[in-house]
C-alpha cells in the first residue's frame, strides 16, 4: 500500500533518517576537527509556505520560503499547507550518537586491480535496495568568487558525508519468482552546493515496462533513442529539500512525468529525453540522458559493478540552471546510484566539479528512535 509523504515522515524511521543527514549536512561546511553543530532539538515539517525543490547539488537553489505559524491554510492555488508536524524531542539523540564526518576521517583503501565485482548489475532489477546509513566519498574542486572583488580562489571538495536509504516498499511482486514489478525507495543526503540544505528524493522502479525503442539515423550512422515510457525503469518521483537547521520543509518538486534515470531493460549506447513538470510550483525539469555502458565503482576497496549513464538536467522554476550529471546505477542492489560527477555553476558564479560515490558496501542499520 502507498503511503502518502506525511505518513512515511511520521514514523519513527523518517525520526532516524533526517537526523542522520542533519548531522552529515551540519558538518559539511565546518572545517576539520569541528564536532557536529547544535540542531533544534524539536523538527518540525509542513511550515509555511512552500517554493520548489532542485536535485541535491545542483549549484543553486531556490530561496526558502517564509516560516507562518497557525492552522493549514492555502496557499492562494488552491492547495491546502501541510499542518506542522513535531517529532519526538529525543530525536536530538540520534545525532549525538553520530561522529561528523570531516571529524573522524575514517580509513577508506583502495580496492586492488585483481579486485572484481562479487556481484554484476544485470539489465533488470531482480530485489529490492537494502535500507541504512552508508559512507560516501568525495572528491573534486569548487571555485569560488569574492563578492568585493570579483577574484576567484579554488577549494578541494573532499571528506566523507552519511547518505540513507529508507521506506523501501515492494509495491508489485511477480507471483512466482517473488521478484519486484514495482518497487519504492527514499534517498536522504546533504547537499554541499546549498547551505545547510538536507535533500530528499523518493525512486519508483518498474521492471516490466520497457521503453518503445525506435532506432533514427544521425550524420554519424545509425544511433538509437528511446521514447521512454513514463512508468518505465529507474524514475525520480519527488524531490524534498529539508533546512538542516530547523528541520522546516523549504520546498517540493513532483515531477509529471516521473524523471526517468536508467530504462530496463538496460540498453547500452541509447539516448532519451524526459521532462517533468510540477503544476502545483510551476517548475519543470528536463533529463536528456545516454546510457554509456558498464562501470564499476571503489567503494573503499569492494568493487561495485553498475551501469553509467550520461545526463544533462535543466531546471526552470523560481530559479533556472543547468548542469551536466554522469551517474553510476546498480541494478543489482535494487537499482540505487552508486556515483555521482557533477560539473555545474554555482549561485555565486563560481563553479562546481565533484565526484561522490558510495564507500560502504554494506550499509550499516537506520538507528531506532528512542520513544
Amino acid at each position: 500500500m502507498h503511503r502518502s509523504p506525511c505518513e512515511r515522515w511520521g514514523r519513527p524511521a523518517g525520526v532516524a533518517l533526517v537526523a542522520v543527514l542533519f548531522a552529515g549536512a551540519c558538518v559539511a561546511q565546518d572545517p576539520p576537527g569541528v564536532a557536529v553543530d547544535s540542531v533544534e532539538a524539536n523538527l518540525v515539517f509542513g511550515v509555511g509556505d512552500l517554493t520548489d525543490a532542485v536535485p541535491p547539488n545542483f549549484g543553486a537553489s531556490p530561496p526558502p520560503p517564509p516560516v507562518s505559524e497557525g492552522p493549514a491554510q492555502t496557499d492562494g492555488r488552491g492547495f491546502p499547507d501541510e499542518p506542522a508536524r513535531t517529532f519526538p524531542s529525543n530525536s536530538r539523540s540520534v545525532i549525538d550518537r553520530l561522529p561528523a564526518t570531516r571529524a573522524d576521517r575514517p580509513s577508506c583503501p583502495p580496492a586492488a586491480r585483481e579486485d572484481f565485482p562479487e556481484e554484476q548489475a544485470g539489465i533488470n532489477v531482480v530485489s529490492a535496495p537494502t535500507e541504512g546509513i552508508s559512507r560516501w566519498k568525495r572528491e573534486g574542486t569548487r571555485t569560488v568568487v569574492n563578492p568585493i572583488d570579483g577574484s576567484t580562489s579554488e577549494i578541494p571538495v573532499d571528506g566523507f558525508e552519511r547518505r540513507t536509504v529508507s521506506e523501501v516498499e515492494v509495491i508489485e511482486a511477480d507471483a512466482e519468482s517473488g521478484e519486484p514489478i514495482i518497487l519504492e525507495y527514499v534517498t536522504a543526503q546533504p547537499d554541499v552546493t546549498a547551505n545547510r540544505a538536507v535533500t530528499v528524493q523518493t525512486f519508483r522502479v518498474r521492471t516490466n515496462n520497457p521503453p518503445q525503442r525506435v532506432q533514427q539515423t544521425e550524420l554519424a550512422g545509425d544511433s538509437q533513442r528511446s521514447a521512454v515510457r513514463p512508468d518505465s525503469g529507474l524514475q525520480l518521483v519527488k524531490i524534498e529539500t529539508f533546512d538542516a537547521r530547523t528541520g522546516n520543509l523549504r520546498g517540493t518538486f513532483e515531477p509529471s512525468p516521473a524523471i526517468s534515470y536508467l530504462p530496463l531493460r538496460v540498453n547500452p549506447g541509447e539516448s532519451y529525453t524526459v521532462a517533468g513538470f510540477d503544476a502545483r510550483t510551476g517548475a519543470s525539469l528536463t533529463h536528456e540522458a545516454t546510457v554509456v555502458g558498464r562501470e564499476r565503482v571503489d567503494a573503499c576497496g569492494d568493487v561495485i559493478d553498475g551501469w553509467r549513464v550520461r545526463a544533462t538536467q535543466t531546471y526552470t522554476g523560481s530559479i533556472s540552471a543547468r548542469r551536466t550529471y554522469d551517474y553510476i546505477v546498480a541494478t543489482q542492489f535494487g537499482g540505487v546510484i552508486i556515483s555521482e560527477t557533477i560539473e555545474t555553476t554555482t549561485e555565486d558564479g563560481g563553479s562546481i566539479s565533484m565526484t561522490t560515490s558510495l564507500g560502504q558496501l554494506t550499509p550499516d542499520p537506520l538507528p531506532e528512535d528512542d520513544s
